[in-house]
């Protein structure tokens, strides 16, 4: 299946008046149009080849607008509704490394599988560069981890196969419901944020702790001698001579 990013645009439509005032009233309406297309979470749908479709939304307001229609209809007939936070912190090297061409397969294989967890009731958002968002209907947190699971493997990783290299993506990733604290989408997806701030510190402070542990161990070990033992041994110190033994034939 091949993802394809739409656009929906507003195209100037030729204008008709020979009013001298025609071009200003055109751009007017030019201009409102644009702010309606703008602000609507209809503007980038998310596109796959085969039955049905599933959007992908451009950006966070999107994401917030929907989501808030969702978290008022499950409420309303006492359903689940689950937030899934996914951030790919390894795309900022595959570029440098592996080059434009490589990432864009990366981008276009998160966007499949995210599509493939989101099916077709729910919703997935790219809410920054590297970052993006999934809402399910109907799933708690535990089903929604099993739809993750199923869609993108366990542990859930993105891969791809580049001139005989394998690339492997293993993103992290929060799920939440919105309890009874949360009045919206956009506070569930600002707690989701800092608790993958505080995954990453609590991974950044692992991966520190096991090099001193590695560079501990790896550190050449002195003779282990007392200071007394040195003191011993040092100038003018009594040292009992070495006597020659015999040597005994075989």
């Amino acid at each position: 299946m091949n993802a394809v990013f739409e656009v929906t645009r507003a195209e100037p439509r030729e204008s008709t008046s020979a009013e001298p005032g025609g071009d200003r009233a055109l751009k007017g309406h030019l201009l409102s149009l644009r702010h309606r297309v703008a602000s609507s979470f209809t503007q980038l749908r998310f596109r796959l080849s085969g039955r049905g479709g599933r959007r992908l939304l451009s950006d966070k307001s999107a994401l917030f607008t929907l989501g808030d229609q969702l978290l008022r209809e499950a409420r309303r007939s006492g359903r689940e509704l689950s937030l899934t936070l996914f951030e790919f912190s390894d795309l900022k090297e595959v570029r440098s490394i592996y080059g434009s061409r490589v990432k864009r397969q990366l981008m276009a294989q998160v966007a499949t599988k995210m599509a493939a967890a989101a099916g077709s009731r729910g919703v997935v958002a790219r809410t920054a560069a590297n970052e993006f968002a999934l809402l399910l209907p109907g799933a708690d947190r535990h089903k929604a981890a099993q739809i993750i699971g199923r869609a993108m493997g366990n542990p859930v990783r993105i891969e791809i196969e580049s001139d005989n290299d394998e690339i492997v993506l293993v993103p992290e990733f929060q799920i939440e419901c919105p309890g009874p604290e949360f009045d919206c989408i956009e506070a569930l997806y600002r707690e989701l944020c800092l608790d993958l701030k505080e995954a990453r510190r609590l991974k950044q402070d692992r991966e520190q702790y096991l090099t001193r542990e590695r560079e501990s161990y790896s550190r050449p070990q002195g003779l282990g001698l007392r200071p007394c033992d040195a003191d011993a041994h040092g100038p003018g110190a009594d040292v009992l001579p070495t006597i020659p033994d015999s040597l005994h034939p075989l």
